[in-house]
This record gives structure tokens, sequence and C-alpha cells, in this order.
């Protein structure tokens, strides 16, 4: 993705559709594994974009922040996990979502779910929330789920 090449501070391999930033950090590797089996929270089969249209919505916080932020910002959600939240946002908007997690499991339930549902406007990212791989002042709104 041409955005993510203008605002990273360092080239990161691009693997499956996912930019992957590998950690040496012992703390983050134990949480890798633990999410690497089970990677939460999953996405039921019967699931779409409206669904997760209609699950977001209910959500005050979510639905504020879809509300507020809606045309053109680029959205970071660190912590990001299987991405329902990141697809969320992405959903009806011209915005450009990034979502990061140490979890390459996880990001790729995300990932899935995206492409089967043509939502273009989310980057998915493995890398830990202080690998400094972003320029700084570049995202209108940093989430931390």
């Amino acid at each position: 993705m041409n955005e993510l090449n203008k605002i990273l501070k360092k080239k990161i391999d691009f693997i499956d559709g996912i930019y992957v930033k590998e950690t040496e950090i012992q703390t983050t590797k134990i949480i890798q594994q633990f999410y690497k089996n089970d990677p939460f929270p999953n996405y039921k089969n019967n699931e779409n974009k409206n669904s997760i249209v209609n699950i977001g919505d209910k959500n005050y916080v979510a639905r504020k922040i879809k509300d507020k932020f809606k045309f053109n910002k680029l959205i970071l959600e660190v912590g990001a996990g299987t991405c329902q939240l990141s697809n969320y946002l992405a959903i009806g908007t011209n915005n450009k979502i990034f979502a990061m997690d140490t979890t390459l499991e996880s990001l790729k339930l995300g990932k899935e779910f995206s492409d089967n549902n043509h939502i273009k406007n989310v980057t998915y990212i493995k890398a830990y929330l202080f690998d400094n791989i972003y320029d700084e002042n570049i995202f209108d709104l940093v989430l931390c789920s």
C-alpha cells in the first residue's frame, strides 16, 4: 500500500498481504504464542459487513468514533486482534485504517474477513507497539484496544 510506505520509518516485510515486523521481545513472543492457537475474538461463520456494522453501531464508543472520523482520515488500531473494530471503521468510509497486532494468526482472520467482504481500506501490520516503525504525527486517531 502506497500510504504505508509514506508513513513508515523502516522497511518491513510484506507476507501474504500483511506487513510483518518480527520482534525479539520475549514477553511479546509469549503473547504471540498464546494467541497463535486461539485468536480472540473470532468471527462467526455467518458474519458479514452488515453484521459487523450492526454490532459496531450498538457500541456507543465505536459508533461515536465512526461518526466523528468519517472521511479521509488515517486511523491506527493498536492491539487490533482479529480486527473487528478496524473493519467496522473501514466499512462505508474512505478512511485508511491500519490494524496492528503482534499475532499473525489474528491478523490473518481480520484480513480474511475484509477480503471476503470486499473491504479494501484496511492495512494489516504485525508489529509491536514500541517497534517505532511509523513517522511521528501521522495519524488522525490512534486507538489502543
